[in-house]
């Protein structure tokens, strides 16, 4: 069953009140005490309409504060309300010089269709790097545990093998364990990237992934928070920004997790919105395979052959129902090609390459049937979810 679509909360009309909103926004967040909860209570309030803000009464701010339970409300509606105009123009500065570090605000009306039609869409999204990456493309997440085996890490590296051959973007949560490593991974093999964050966009968590940001947007990705840019880490807004990255996958695959975890939430998110899963017959630190195995979800062993083509051809069917061109044989043709003209061969060591190759084939036709039974006992590379228009 599709989601529904949602109302939109509010609608911007002009670029002049789009800015004057983000305005709003920062200018809000430069006041202690006041988090992202507060701010999103005070537009609602003001029907996203600055003019309406500066009407505001400060009765009708000081009920807003307290609903929200900002502590110390007496001193955070006093920075308020001393000079409305005065705020406007600290977030109009504040916004100059996130864009010059290149951070771009995007409120809700900005957003793709898939990620503001979730019953709980983000009411802005703060985008470091790339900011055009979510509006096009065939996105997939890989996530998993903080605390990876060697094994995770192997499967890992199997997944991206398989889908550095397409033009798909990778979705993760840049966490330490199995998130870094989709990224260290994926961005090797030259896939863009979107990473979403459980805190401000300003905040490095953890200290380790450092690097990582700075390649994810010089490689074309994008880092994405729906925090205030300096607000810090907490359990909940993990779990929150799991859903997003489950609203802008077109399939999500949980690579190592437990039954009860973070990687949990995105799962859930996902068969919520309908969206595609594969998981892994792995035993290593994987209880999250007990969720999946009572669901729609395929679930394949990555470490064999009959597995991988399993997921290869799920990513085929994918690309293909969304009319997307690809070259099934792109990464062989540019491993034959680079080693073609690199390496002096003699006809009978070509001839010996094209033998070789038909064994290939003729193994590969076997495994091909062995996959086809494995279909036909209802392990298909069709699980119920869906494709994306």
């Amino acid at each position: 069953m599709r989601i529904q679509k949602i109302p939109k909360l509010f609608q911007i009309n002009t670029k002049s009140d789009l800015k004057d909103v983000k305005y709003l926004i920062l200018g809000l967040s430069n006041i202690k005490g006041i988090g992202n909860k507060t701010v999103k209570a005070i537009l609602d309030n003001c029907h996203f309409d600055v003019r309406r803000f500066l009407d505001l009464s400060d009765h009708d701010i000081r009920q807003t504060l307290l609903e929200t339970k900002v502590p110390n409300y007496k001193d955070v509606l006093e920075n308020i309300s001393k000079d409305k105009n005065e705020l406007i123009q600290k977030g109009k500065e504040m916004l100059e010089k996130l864009e010059k570090q290149d951070i771009h605000l995007l409120l809700r009306d900005e957003l793709p269709e898939k990620m503001k039609t979730i019953p709980d869409p983000p009411y802005w999204l703060f985008i470091q790097g790339n900011r055009d990456i979510i509006y096009d493309g065939t996105f997939i997440a890989v996530v998993g545990t903080r605390n990876p085996t060697e094994k995770g890490k192997r499967a890992v590296e199997l997944i991206i093998d398989i889908l550095s051959n397409y033009p798909v973007k990778i979705i993760s949560g840049l966490a330490k364990g199995i998130d870094e490593w989709v990224h260290e991974i994926s961005l090797s093999k030259s896939l863009p990237n979107v990473a979403f964050l459980g805190c401000g966009i300003k905040k490095i968590f953890p200290s380790s992934t450092v690097h990582l940001r700075k390649k994810i947007v010089q490689y074309g990705g994008a880092v994405i928070s729906e925090y205030l840019p300096y607000e810090t880490y907490e359990k909940y807004k993990f779990i929150r920004r799991n859903r997003l990255q489950a609203a802008l996958a077109d399939l999500v695959i949980p690579v190592q997790a437990k039954e009860k975890s973070g990687t949990a939430h995105t799962v859930n998110y996902a068969k919520r919105y309908n969206k595609l899963i594969v998981g892994f017959l792995m035993d290593e630190n994987n209880s999250i395979k007990n969720i999946l195995s009572t669901s729609d979800c395929l679930l394949v062993d990555i470490f064999k052959k009959e597995g991988r083509m399993q997921l290869d051809k799920l990513v085929q069917n994918l690309l293909q129902q969304r009319k997307v061109s690809f070259d099934v044989l792109a990464n062989i043709k540019k491993t034959l090609n680079k080693e073609l003209y690199s390496r002096y061969i003699s006809e009978d060591k070509l001839q010996e390459l094209i033998n070789f190759i038909n064994d290939v084939w003729k193994s590969r036709k076997d495994t091909l049937t062995q996959t086809r039974a494995l279909d036909a006992e209802g392990n298909n590379t069709e699980p119920k979810g869906n494709l994306p228009q």
